[in-house]
Order: structure tokens, then C-alpha cells, then sequence
């Protein structure tokens, strides 16, 4: 699955604005910039983490996309919630997302992501810079002012059902060629790179949730928060894709941000060891703040009261790799540094012009120097006449 959403700078960046005022008069007209995860990119991209499966010569790209993992460390369970935005040319089509044992399938609420992108939002700082002007400020103004097991080679249906305006269908296979047959006769495009895509799957014994969606003539789907809780040893996020889907074909990038609430700060791993090209944007401790998010992220069947208690640990993971490695699922372990990280703030320069002498100095020289210009002439007369020789 992935996630577009604007960049951030890896370290502050500075606006700057020209601000014109009156030395005795300061205005301060100031910019808010409030960057979130789901202000997202223009752009196509393809699925990732999981295989996008539409009728052969039709596309299905994602638009939007946003995802949550919550790890109940105690129980080992996870609790992987995402929502996306569709753009496709077919009426109907479907995707598929791996698990390592059967989930259980929920919608949640959609206002989640708007909260955390809120809560990891870059703070904004504000600098004024004074600089002075030489001139009179009603000139100078106007000219520079701003602008169970399955038999061999069969599929098992775990499970049907109806979750966010989709029809899902948990599988379990021990033959990767019999499950893409039977994804082809239900509608799913069957094709070399997703035979071999599903082949790790089905040879680990991971459960297949096959996920279809009817969205009538309207060229893209909002699709509502999806929630898919299941047993694992340790988080995960589904990030491996079908080898056609690794593709460079998007122009630009992708930017995958993850957010993970959980015990503790955890980092992630392209498989066992190996170097997820992700880093951690934002880090900390959120304390009594998650108990805002109970009723935000609770669907039907599950209450997030005891869950979220032991997961107060907020982190969230940006990936802007292009193209990206996806050969393997992430997996999240507890990080070493468990320090607190915020992104660098958006300082906003504001430059404050004073003019000099501008219209008050104006008004003090019009006096001063007519009066300070007689003084002169009159101690000058007053020497001359002391100067002058009696009669």
C-alpha cells in the first residue's frame, strides 16, 4: 500500500515575507502552514504491500492512502487500519493483503488520520528581523511594497465478508498456481508476477485477504477506513509487491509514512535484518493523549480501551525510496534509542521595514531644523553685533 503526501524538509526551512509598517506601528500579517500526512502529492502510484488485482487491460491506482499499526505487545496482536483513495477505468476490481494467520476484518473511524497528522505536524516558529530604510515611508511605500488445513492444490475460505463497501474473502492455499486460478475465476486478474508474488505466501502458510470493491462510473472511490487485526510475533507492515509493481512507471516518487502506536519507540527491518530506507520522522511518548484516540479508531467487534492503555508510544515512519525495495515484508522490533523526535520546526521570518525618518521623523525635522537653523542664525547675529565696534 502506499501513502502520497507532501514533503517535508529534512531540517527547517524559513518563509519569508516582507512585512511594511510604521515605526511607531508594527503589521504583523503571518502565513500558518499546518503540514499533515494526508495532504498528498498529484500523482498515480501503484499498490504496494499488497497485489492490486483488476480485469486484465484495466489500472487501478491509489490516489490517497494512509496507515495505522496499534501493537498490543502483550497479547502479540495487531491491529493494522488503513484508508485510500482509488482511481481506476474498471467499475469494479480488488487487491489482496497478506497476513501471517487468519484476521479479523472491521471498519474504523476516518478522522484518525486527521489527528495524528495534526498531533506530528511540524511546529511553527515565527522570527521578526527588523531592517531600516533610508526615505520617507509615504514614498518608498508604493514602490516596494509586497506582493483449518487445506486439502492439496485446494483454496480454503476462511471467511466472507462485507467490510467498508467491500467484499472480503479471507483464503488459505497450499498451491500458489491453484490460489491465483481461484482468484481468476472470482474475478481477479490471474498473471505470472502475481503467481509468484503469492508463491512465499502460500509456502509460509500466510492467510490471503482477497478484497473486492464495486464503484460504480465515478473515476475514483474514497474508500472508508479498512481495520485487519491479527496474531503475530512481532508488527509488521505488508510491504512486499508483485515484481511488476516495483516498477519505476509513476513519474516522481512515493512517500509511505506508517504510524505506529505501540509500547515503546520501534524501528523496522526489510525482513529479518536487512535496511528499510524509511526514517523516523516523529517520536514521543503521548502519554493520556491516546485516550483520545479510543473512540476515533473503535469499529465493530473491537474495543481499543485496553489496547490503546499499553500502546502510548506514538512513532511515525516516512519512506521516500523510489524505486522502492519491495522484496519482503517490514518487521518492527523495539529501537535502542528511545529518545523523543519531532520534526524541524517551520520557522516564518517576518522582515519589519522602518523607514527613517518616515513620516514622524518627518514631522520632528520640519520643526527641528527650521528651529535649529534660527538658533544658529540668531547666535550668529549676536556674535556679529558683539564683534561691532562702538561709535
Amino acid at each position: 500500500m502506499t501513502l502520497h503526501s507532501e514533503p517535508t524538509a529534512s531540517s527547517g526551512f524559513v518563509q519569508k515575507r516582507k512585512v511594511y509598517m510604521h515605526k511607531s506601528r508594527v503589521l504583523l500579517s503571518s502565513l500558518l502552514v499546518v503540514g499533515t500526512f494526508l495532504a498528498m502529492l498529484e500523482g498515480h502510484t501503484r499498490l504496494l504491500g499488497c497485489a492490486v488485482a483488476p480485469h486484465r487491460g484495466q489500472h487501478v491506482d491509489i490516489r490517497d492512502e494512509a496507515a495505522l499499526i496499534i501493537w498490543h505487545a502483550k497479547s502479540k496482536t495487531e491491529h493494522f487500519i488503513r484508508r485510500a483513495r482509488f482511481e481506476t477505468d474498471a467499475e469494479d476490481f480488488g487487491f489482496l493483503v497478506p497476513t501471517p494467520t487468519k484476521p479479523d476484518l472491521g471498519e474504523a473511524q476516518d478522522w484518525v488520520f486527521e489527528s495524528l497528522g495534526r498531533m506530528t505536524a511540524a511546529r511553527q516558529e515565527y522570527q521578526t528581523v527588523t531592517k531600516t530604510v533610508w526615505g520617507f515611508e509615504s514614498i518608498l511605500r508604493s514602490a516596494i511594497a509586497p506582493t483449518t488445513k487445506a486439502t492439496p492444490n485446494a483454496v480454503e475460505v476462511l471467511d466472507r465478508k462485507q467490510v467498508a463497501g467491500f467484499d472480503a474473502t479471507v483464503l488459505r492455499a497450499d498451491d500458489a498456481a491453484a490460489l491465483a486460478e481461484w482468484l481468476g475465476k472470482h474475478g481477479y486478474e490471474s498473471r505470472p508476477e502475481l503467481t509468484e508474488w503469492l508463491q512465499w505466501y502460500v509456502e509460509h502458510q500466510w492467510i490471503i485477504t482477497a478484497f473486492k470493491l464495486a464503484k460504480g462510473q465515478q473515476p475514483t472511490f474514497e474508500a472508508k477506513s479498512v481495520r485487519i487485526s491479527f496474531q503475530t510475533e512481532m508488527p509488521i507492515y505488508p510491504y512486499r509487491e508483485p515484481a511488476d509493481s516495483r516498477q519505476p512507471a509513476q513519474q516522481g516518487g512515493r512517500t509511505l509514512r506508517v504510524f505506529m502506536l505501540a509500547d515503546q519507540r520501534y524501528q523496522g527491518t526489510l525482513g529479518e535484518s536487512g535496511s528499510w530506507p524509511a526514517s523516523t520522522a516523529w517520536a514521543k511518548n503521548i502519554g493520556d493523549s491516546v485516550k483520545a484516540f479510543v473512540g476515533e479508531v473503535n469499529s465493530e467487534g473491537t474495543d481499543f480501551a485496553s489496547t490503546l492503555a499499553d500502546a502510548n508510544y506514538l512513532t511515525e515512519f516516512e519512506d521516500r525510496s523510489f524505486p522502492r525495495p519491495g522484496t519482503d515484508e517490514v518487521y518492527f522490533r523495539p529501537s535502542p534509542d528511545q529518545s523523543a523526535k519531532e520534526r524541524p520546526p517551520v520557522i516564518h521570518t517576518i522582515d519589519v521595514i522602518e523607514y527613517w525618518p518616515g513620516a514622524k521623523g518627518t514631522l520632528v525635522l520640519v520643526i527641528a531644523v527650521p528651529l535649529a537653523l534660527g538658533i544658529v542664525l540668531w547666535k550668529l547675529r549676536a556674535n556679529m553685533l558683539q564683534r561691532k565696534p562702538s561709535a
